[in-house]
């Protein structure tokens, strides 16, 4: 049958090399590997959960060939590699010692899962691999991929690395089954029904201990492919935690985080697993361990898969936002947050995707990437709700929303930036000029809001203070911005605001004074103001081009009418050069950050 070509990262690449002999596999070797592998990638388990194992593979020489008799499942590892550390290679001395004493076989190579990835070796595995290839060049690779059994695939290659380099390529080994009957596989599946009616793992790893509990009921069949897919599962205990008894209470913990889990409680159950895990450990259940660490990407998921559907619909504009969007959506950062300050992140192998500057769906695994984009989408959110409420003219409410998306942002840009190991990443991702423009943007409009309430009480001096000083403050941010026509804009909304300072002084003189003479010349330096703003706004094709027409208009018609208002009242226009701006007054502060790295 036709393969596909596997998949090759820079500098490890498969090439054609003529090998002498090939690997004998035994059929309960093979049947251990596909067990092993679909324990932890199979149709119940969604796919960002699936997780890669590694065994060593146990057998002997014969001429040139390599004769695999057993398949020793170890352990299983994230969801993208298995990375050898010196642990692994004190347990395959461990177990060659022992199979010297009962047989001739050897450890002769290892297995490993690629679970959607294809079947190839990359540059990690190539450096395991030195370890066995070194000492004995006949050493083999196995890798396995569950998916490719649904292709009419066996499911894996067999690889040998061309040379002991890092930077090695590899080459594929022939190989064989043997022994693949029927009544093979009938024994097999009678055995993997014995074990899924007691509700064991249809098999352990090296040195995991599974307590054997009450069967249940014989009335209740299961299907080979409903077999092939069991996970390890051990339901909860009924004594007390004893301290010979550790495990069965390590058990009950998880079984209390799966029930919390349920509630959506999410916080509380990632509490019990850690702890579940935590308790495995001493215990030296590294397995088991491994298992109630990982469920905690498992709650995770099941809280951004909620979270996921309420986004979708208010980005595609489906749903009418509400407040507690946004909150979701922060609640959901700060767990994650939360959760990586108890445990380290890479063990719970928490996958999601997001959208890069390029429009292109990404993977990501790091936390503060996947903070950052929640805490960028939750602004958003809030920028939605000030538009739904901007009619209603609830000036509080604006204020209240550009805070909050403010400090969202602000959060949201010190978690991007601390990203150390994926900073490209973290770059392909985020657009930081752009950011960091809105929250200089947000800061504006607050203050600006601030200025509109004191319009409302009449107070028009106040109000002008409040502009100006809105205006000096986006003056400097935007020499801090980069990006010239993110700068430029910055530097349009400064003057459309001390626009607004003179245009609220004019409005003092006109209105609360009755001069009409003082105030002309306050709406002829708005006016100029307002035009400097409208050229940049138009080029731009801003939104806020119709409302700073507005302003340019009624700044027109005052303009007119308190000449007209001067001449007749024979009064003498002031020139406008004398005209200078009020002194600022700063109402914002700086944004805080909802929490930090």
């Amino acid at each position: 049958m036709a393969q596909e070509e596997p998949k090759e990262e820079e500098g490890i690449k498969e090439e054609k090399v003529t090998v002498k002999g090939k690997v004998l596999i035994k059929a309960k070797a093979y049947k251990d590997i596909v067990l092993h592998a679909s324990r932890f990638c199979n149709s119940k388990i969604p796919r960002n959960k699936w997780k890669e194992v590694y065994g060593f593979l146990v057998g002997t020489l014969q001429d040139e060939n390599v004769v695999v008799n057993e398949a020793v499942p170890m352990t299983h590892g994230g969801t993208t590699e298995v990375q050898f550390e010196e642990r692994h290679y004190i347990e395959a001395a461990e177990l060659d010692g022992k199979l010297a004493e009962t047989s001739q076989d050897f450890i002769i190579g290892w297995y490993h899962s690629h679970p959607g990835l294809d079947l190839f070796l990359s540059s990690v595995d190539v450096q395991n691999h030195m370890g066995f290839q070194g000492p004995n060049p006949k050493s083999i690779a196995l890798v396995f991929d569950p998916t490719k059994l649904f292709e009419g695939h066996p499911g894996f290659e067999i690889f040998r690395i061309n040379k002991i380099d890092l930077t090695s390529g590899f080459h594929k080994v022939p190989w064989t089954i043997l022994d693949l009957d029927e009544e093979f596989f009938a024994r097999s599946l009678f055995e993997l029904s014995e074990k899924s009616a007691a509700r064991r793992p249809v098999i352990e790893e090296y040195g995991e201990q599974v307590t054997e509990i009450e069967p249940i009921s014989s009335t209740e069949t299961l299907t080979p492919s409903q077999i092939i897919s069991i996970e390890s599962q051990t339901p909860l205990e009924t004594p007390k935690p004893t301290p010979s008894d550790r495990p069965s209470y390590a058990q009950q913990k998880l079984e209390k985080a799966f029930s919390e889990a349920d509630k959506g409680h999410y916080k509380e159950a990632i509490d019990l697993a850690i702890s579940s895990g935590e308790e495995y450990e001493k215990n030296n259940q590294v397995g088991m361990a491994t298992d109630a660490f990982q469920q905690i990407a498992g709650f995770l998921y099941e809280f951004w898969e909620k979270i996921n559907k309420v986004r979708k619909n208010l980005f595609t504009r489906q749903k009418v936002p509400e407040e507690k969007d946004a909150k979701l959506m922060i609640d959901f950062a700060k767990l994650l947050h939360s959760t990586s300050k108890k445990i380290e992140f890479d063990r719970i192998g928490l996958e999601t995707e997001i959208k890069d500057l390029d429009g292109n769906m990404i993977k990501v695994l790091d936390e503060k990437i996947q903070i950052a984009n929640i805490l960028y989408e939750s602004s958003n959110i809030y920028s939605m709700l000030i538009q739904e409420i901007s009619s209603k003219k609830d000036i509080k409410k604006q204020i209240d929303f550009l805070k909050k998306a403010t400090s969202c942002l602000s959060t949201a840009i010190i978690f991007a930036r601390a990203v150390e190991i994926q900073s490209d990443l973290a770059q392909r991702i985020f657009n930081f000029n752009k950011i960091m423009y809105q929250i200089h943007q947000n800061q504006g409009e607050i203050q600006e809001m601030y200025g509109e309430e004191q319009l409302l009480k009449i107070n028009h001096l106040e109000a002008a203070k409040i502009f100006i000083g809105g205006a000096k403050e986006l003056e400097d941010s935007a020499n801090s911005i980069l990006d010239p026509s993110l700068q430029e804009s910055l530097k349009a909304y400064s003057e459309k605001l001390v626009g607004r300072s003179f245009f609220s002084l004019a409005d003092h003189q006109n209105y609360n004074q009755k001069k009409y003479c003082a105030a002309n010349p306050y709406y002829i330096k708005a006016k100029e103001y307002f035009s400097k703003a409208a050229k940049t706004f138009a080029l731009k094709k801003s939104q806020e081009l119709a409302n700073i027409e507005v302003y340019l208009r009624l700044a027109t018609q005052r303009e007119e009418k308190t000449r007209e208002k001067c001449i007749q009242s024979k009064g003498k226009l002031i020139d406008v050069l004398k005209i200078k701006p009020t002194e600022p007054k700063i109402k914002v502060s700086k944004p805080e950050p909802l929490f930090f790295p």
